[in-house]
C-alpha cells in the first residue's frame, strides 16, 4: 500500500485539476463562508476520505485548519450491527 503523504499529494492534484486549491479552501474558511470541506477519493482499491476543518475560538475568528484522512474502504464492508462496547487492543 502506498504511504498516507503519498495518497494525499496525489489526491492534493487531483483536486487543483479540477479547480479546487488549498487556497480557495482557506480563503473560504477565513472569510467565515466555509467551515469544512469534505473530499473523497478512491486510489487503486481503497476508498479515502478528506476533510479539512476550519478551528475558529470562542468568537468564531478563524485560528487554522485541521485536515483529517481516513482509509474507509474496511468499513464500507461493515454488515449488520454491533452494539456491544468492546476496545480494539493495543500493539
Amino acid at each position: 500500500p502506498q504511504s498516507g503523504s503519498i495518497v494525499l499529494n496525489n489526491y492534493i492534484k487531483a483536486l487543483k485539476d479540477h479547480g479546487w486549491s488549498d487556497e480557495k479552501i482557506l480563503d473560504d474558511f477565513k472569510s467565515g463562508r466555509a467551515s469544512n470541506a469534505p473530499f473523497w477519493i478512491q486510489r487503486q482499491s481503497r476508498f479515502i476520505h478528506i476533510e479539512y476543518f476550519a478551528l475558529r475560538d470562542e468568537k468564531g475568528e478563524y485560528l487554522g485548519t485541521l485536515e483529517v484522512s481516513q482509509d474507509l474502504t474496511d468499513l464500507r464492508k461493515l454488515e449488520g450491527e454491533k452494539r456491544i462496547l468492546s476496545y480494539t487492543a493495543r500493539d
